[in-house]
């Protein structure tokens, strides 16, 4: 199970674990032609397959994303 991380933040910047509400935004930006070059699986995703890579990370209590 994912540990809770508190949420950085300062004057320039906020930093935060990725929630469920992210993932369509997350999805639109990993699926862009210039992102996916870089990801293992360099296919298009569909939002169920990026559901359940969100939910096996949840599990993970070594791998952590923040988004701003």
């Amino acid at each position: 199970m994912k540990r809770s991380i508190t949420p950085f933040f300062n004057e320039s910047i906020s930093l935060r674990l990725i929630e469920e509400s992210d993932l369509e935004t997350t999805l639109a930006w990993r699926n862009r032609d210039d992102a996916r070059v870089w990801f293992k699986t360099s296919s298009l995703l569909t939002l169920e397959q990026h559901q359940s890579w969100f939910y096996r990370y949840l599990n993970k209590d070594d791998d952590f994303l923040f988004v701003s």
